[in-house]
Parts: C-alpha cells; sequence; structure tokens
C-alpha cells in the first residue's frame, strides 16, 4: 500500500482549489493512504474539506525555530521530516509559486 503525501498550499486560511485537485489525484489509488500535509496553521478548520476530497490523514506540520509561513528552507525541513516520519512513498504539490520551490527544495534536501 503506497503512502502518498500532499503539500496543501492555503491563502488566508483557505484551501486552494490546484491542491484539492492533486489530492483527488493521489486518491486514485483506492489502496493507498493519502496524507495532506498542512503548513499553514490557521486552515486547521479545512479538515473537512480535505476529508471530503480524500485525505485519510491530515497533519499540520509545525516547526520551533521561526514562523513556518515566513522561512522556506524551515518549511522544507519539515516537509522532509514529515516525509521521513510517516514513511511516504511520494510528496506530491500543485505547480504554484509555493509548491513549486518547496516541492524543489524538499527533493534537493531528501537527496
Amino acid at each position: 500500500m503506497a503512502k502518498i503525501g500532499v503539500l496543501i498550499e492555503t491563502k488566508d486560511g483557505e484551501v486552494r482549489k490546484t491542491s484539492l485537485g492533486v489530492l483527488t489525484a493521489a486518491r486514485q489509488d483506492p489502496e493507498g493512504e493519502v496524507y495532506a500535509l498542512l503548513l499553514d496553521p490557521d486552515a486547521e478548520g479545512c479538515r473537512g474539506l480535505l476529508k471530503q476530497y480524500g485525505a485519510d490523514r491530515i497533519v499540520a506540520i509545525q516547526t520551533p525555530e521561526a514562523e513556518i509561513d515566513s522561512f522556506p528552507e524551515g518549511q522544507a525541513a519539515a516537509l522532509v521530516s514529515a516525509v521521513d516520519h510517516f514513511q511516504l512513498d511520494a510528496l506530491l504539490g500543485s505547480s504554484g509559486q509555493t509548491g513549486r520551490d518547496l516541492l524543489a527544495r524538499v527533493a534537493s534536501l531528501n537527496g
């Protein structure tokens, strides 16, 4: 069973529609387990919506070093830790500005 992580992008506490599309695509494997990875602490109220779009688990990622929403290096390191901790087989995200930047950083850290 594949474990797939999806980077959930938000704006003003609301989930971006592109993230919902990626979440739906990740759900295509009926045997797989989909993890929605949230970097925005204000998006906690979106749990029901993320479940509706196929998330099996919703993980709010936090880091003690700095405010995670303004520190891309910390965001990437926290995502790598989540990938390792949950033993995810893949990490998906949209190709928006945030996703493109963070997924590249995660790939370089995860080697």
